[in-house]
């Protein structure tokens, strides 16, 4: 077996698994903080173009890919959402709120008024996710450090280092392994099997994942059509929930994504555009499962897992900046000497998941009501959708104007110019009050389920 380290004079070295969204924006950070890293990605090459999905950026995540030095050329490589527009089925609008204008407002009871270009300083981008990927990866000053084509198969650790084994049989060692690889995560498995929970991979069956698949989605590029504003999801219930391992791995053929849009050709993706229209003018298109997991196990002593690999729903951005406070408190240990039990990562694990269980929540309620799944969730989405579109959009906003940054680096001048503007008003303090109130009370129950019963 081939071993390398970079172990020399006790430098601190973080092993990524996974060239993810999460693991590359980790590795910006960690070379930020003069951190040494190592990505294994288990493919050959990064995604191919005009493959895979989308995905939105939030002003959080926004703000720290600004600090990272690469949102101007990913705001260049994206699509701003100007407008969200709610559709029946049958072509009648329900509700068309001007995203753009309701970042540039300020709430209070009874009256809005504007407070310049932006609350965040940022707008809602759209981009590919393969695009995402490659200026990530182009951006990255040590492109040496990120190895494909190593496929890891465990991870050993002691009081001193973690070892990575990967499937050419090259064995990598670090101070911390952080698994950024994803839903279907050799990593998570791993923290289950020092946690004691798997003693061997047939007993995955067995452990409690609580990754499950309700929705698919198809996703694709299309030819310009006269009427329609790019970026349109189509979302549609599986008629099984399936439980992890047995999530499926839809086939991409196109005779098989027509079988599953057929139902919803004559549906209208506007007043006076079908589905049909913009599905037969496809470039390319793919079908994919929408998956929903939050685990409990996010460390195993020198190992934790990050992103996707432990929760699935929401964007994953913002969480390089807390394992690199993890990692920055770790640095000292490390050249000490002392044991891993001195890594505060247990402290960051369940700072974490309180925050990821209400975002998980949010998102559940919110995949079921958008996709009417049910008499009650159809209810609440025509509810929200028709009456309080604006200030659930605005109730986001405001959380994500809260999200944390890199406090390692300065803050972007557009964030701060829009930051200067907001603590003059109170944003928060002056939002519509019965919209806060109804999170705030779903925070409550969420926190009574949680110290019940997890």
């Amino acid at each position: 077996m081939r071993q390398s380290s970079c172990r020399q004079n006790h430098t601190v070295h973080v092993i990524i698994i996974g060239c993810s969204v999460a693991g590359l924006t980790l590795a910006h950070a960690l070379s930020k903080r003069r951190i040494d890293y190592t990505i294994l990605e288990a493919h050959d090459r990064l995604p191919l173009p005009f493959t895979g999905n989308a995905f939105t950026l939030l002003p959080n995540g926004s703000r720290i890919l600004a600090q990272l030095g690469v949102w101007e050329e990913i705001t260049a490589a994206s699509d701003t959402i100007h407008s969200h527009s709610t559709f029946l089925g049958n072509g009648r609008l329900l509700k068309r709120i001007d995203v753009g204008r309701l970042l540039s407002m300020r709430y209070s009871f009874l009256i809005r008024f504007p407070i310049g270009p932006t609350r965040h300083g940022y707008k809602l981008a759209v981009i590919p996710r393969w695009r995402f990927l490659q200026i990530l990866y182009n951006n990255l000053k040590d492109k040496h450090r990120v190895r494909f084509g190593k496929r890891v198969m465990t991870v050993d650790q002691s009081s001193s280092e973690a070892k990575v084994e990967c499937a050419d049989g090259s064995i990598i060692s670090g101070d911390l392994v952080v698994g950024a690889d994803g839903t279907h995560s050799v990593s998570r498995g791993e923290i289950l099997r020092w946690n004691g929970s798997l003693q061997a991979p047939q007993d995955l069956r067995k452990v409690a994942v609580t990754l499950t698949s309700e929705y698919s989605g198809i996703y694709g590029i299309s030819h310009p059509i006269p009427g329609l504003s790019p970026g349109h999801l189509l979302s549609f219930h599986a008629g099984k929930v399936h439980r992890y391992p047995d999530v499926p791995r839809h086939s991409q053929d196109r005779a098989s994504i027509d079988l599953h849009v057929f139902p919803f050709l004559d549906a209208h993706t506007s007043s006076n555009i079908r589905f049909e229209e913009l599905y037969h003018n496809t470039i390319t298109c793919c079908h994919v499962a929408l998956e929903e997991m939050l685990c409990e196990q996010w460390v195993a002593g020198r190992l934790v897992c990050i992103g996707d690999s432990v929760h699935k729903m929401t964007p994953n951005l913002a969480q390089a900046n807390c394992i690199v406070r993890t990692v920055d408190q770790y640095k000292s240990c490390a050249r000490s000497d002392k044991p891993e039990k001195d890594m505060d990562l247990a402290a960051w694990e369940e700072s974490r998941k309180q925050r990821m269980r209400r975002f998980y929540t949010y998102s559940w309620i919110l995949a079921r009501s958008e996709a009417f799944s049910g008499p009650w969730f159809k209810a609440l989405g025509l509810y929200i959708g028709f009456f309080h579109g604006e200030q659930v959009i605005s109730y986001i906003s405001d959380i994500s104007s809260e999200s944390e940054c890199l406090d390692y680096l300065p803050q972007p001048d557009y964030h701060l110019k829009s930051q200067s503007k907001m603590d003059q008003g109170g944003l928060n303090q002056m939002n519509y009050l019965y919209v806060k109130l109804a999170f705030w009370l779903l925070d409550v129950l969420i926190t009574i389920w949680s110290f019940c019963f997890v």
